[in-house]
């Protein structure tokens, strides 16, 4: 009896010790995100947060509680300044753009560098080339290109003296900006596809050309779904670009870009650029910020449940 008993305490005695274990594997795991989102999220944007629920005093130089006539103010903003209709419908073709052109094109060229076809190093360099150089080289040269060296080349080829710049033409403006976006992103995007890709197994991709596989069925069967897992990861966290993604206006024309060309990103940037000396304007701002953080985080959390149901599967 003394014995079941000793050996029934020293069982327990070991299942506690397993589950101690596994409490701090657990912990050691988990502290450091917490952490870090504790400092660099919460400690960062601690006053961020209280400030859209306070205005400021210009008379007392201080800061006093005001419920929500912040939101209040931003919701009337919404529904009655045209601009910000256009900033949020050119926030939502850019968003498109990205994941159905942008994510399109940048999976094939990853593909075609894996493979190492033809040409593969060349299109390497000139898809990384605009991540390596300073952005702002870059928006220069773009800018240069399209405003004057494009008009010239027309006007040689029409006869027409009279051709705007593709970024002075309202009627171009915005296509020119997401053209520059997307081929600007392909550096990173390519980067990472192209680095899953090459984690790939090799035995597989050997066995599926012995089967007599083609190119294109290796990218949607074997492929594609290898590396779906990272897609999901840069593809949900990436739909949070649609509120802070400014396109770069801010690099071609400082605080003064058209209102026709808005996104949010830009607005919410331009503003805080302008207003560093005006702490009135703050919670305002932050107010804003905060709306877009609230429509933002389920939102990235419903693709990525979305994206992991109905995607490809490696079994």
């Amino acid at each position: 009896m003394f014995d079941v008993k000793r050996k029934n305490a020293l069982k327990n005695s070991g299942f506690a010790t397993k589950k101690t274990k596994r409490l701090l594997f657990y912990l050691s795991v988990v502290i450091l995100p917490m952490i870090q989102f504790a400092i660099f999220y919460v400690g960062v944007n601690f006053r961020n947060i209280l400030l859209a629920f306070q205005s400021y005093d210009i008379r007392q130089g201080t800061y006093n509680w005001d419920g929500l006539n912040n939101f209040l103010a931003v919701f009337n903003d919404i529904a009655s300044l045209p601009f910000f209709f256009k900033a949020i419908q050119n926030s939502l073709i850019f968003f498109a753009c990205s994941w159905g052109l942008g994510v399109t094109l940048g999976l094939l060229f990853s593909f075609y560098i894996y493979k190492k076809f033809t040409g593969s190093n060349f299109f390497k360099v000139i898809l990384f080339l605009p991540s390596i150089v300073s952005e702002i080289v870059m928006v220069l040269m773009y800018k240069y290109f399209v405003e004057n060296a494009v008009p010239n080349i027309i006007s040689s080829l029409t006869g027409n003296d009279r051709v705007f710049g593709l970024l002075s033409n309202p009627n171009t403006a915005y296509a020119t900006l997401l053209f520059y976006n997307i081929w600007f992103s392909f550096g990173g995007t390519v980067l990472m596809y192209s680095g899953t890709m090459s984690g790939i197994d090799p035995a597989i991709v050997e066995a599926a050309v012995i089967d007599g596989i083609t190119p294109i069925k290796e990218f949607w069967y074997i492929t594609l779904p290898m590396i779906y897992p990272t897609m999901v990861v840069l593809l949900s966290t990436g739909v949070v670009g649609l509120f802070t993604n400014q396109m770069g206006l801010y690099s071609f024309f400082g605080a003064e870009a058209e209102p026709n060309l808005y996104t949010l990103g830009y607005y919410l940037y331009k503003e805080t650029q302008t207003n560093l000396e005006s702490p009135a304007r703050f919670p305002y701002l932050s107010a804003f910020g905060l709306l877009l953080t609230v429509v933002a985080t389920p939102l990235t959390y419903l693709v990525k449940n979305l994206m992991e149901k109905f995607g490809p599967s490696v079994e």
